[in-house]
């Protein structure tokens, strides 16, 4: 004996199946775009407090960490219509993408990053992955201690950090004019 919902569910079972062609299915679908996540720079909470050099480290952290200042690279992406995932930096490569090289890496860079943090992201640009780095070049490891495998791989040397504020024409100054 069919219950008292059994045609409604019919009908709608039907209707899903004339849908069906244009219906998304589970299969999670990627763009060649991969989000690094340091999770180094959220463990600020413990810094010791009578070390001023510790608390260097943790205010840098705090200030870059994520999807970048005031979360730009995934909002960024996100209103773009980018479908990403996330990559844990301190334990995984990125991905490979759809034409086999590594998917194009976002991430927030700090003055202070892990070295070997830093050595993946060189070793991911050497594979002929893209990468988009948003903040400070990194300079020291999460010790303090001068670290610049990032920098010094990939010739790149710190400038001035412009944030939230009256500055001339971004455009012109990542054409370096």
């Amino acid at each position: 004996q069919r219950g008292h919902t059994f045609d409604a569910t019919r009908d709608t079972i039907r209707a899903v199946r004339t849908a069906e062609p244009w219906l998304a299915d589970a299969d999670q679908e990627l763009d060649d775009l991969s989000l690094g996540l340091i999770l180094d720079a959220y463990a600020t909470e413990y810094a010791y407090p009578a070390s001023p050099a510790m608390q260097a480290v943790a205010a840098d952290l705090r200030s870059h960490r994520g999807a970048g200042e005031r979360r730009a690279l995934a909002r960024s992406a996100l209103m773009l219509g980018y479908r990403f995932d996330a990559t844990h930096l301190e334990r995984s490569a990125v991905r490979a993408g759809a034409d086999g090289r590594p998917a194009c890496l976002l991430v927030a860079t700090a003055h202070h990053m892990d070295e070997v943090v830093q050595q993946r992201l060189v070793d991911h640009v050497a594979a002929g992955g893209a990468l988009v780095a948003l903040g400070p070049v990194p300079q020291f490891d999460l010790s303090g201690e001068p670290c610049r495998v990032f920098a010094e791989a990939l010739g790149l040397s710190p400038g001035q950090v412009l944030a939230d504020g009256p500055c001339t024409e971004l455009g012109e100054l990542a054409l370096g004019r």
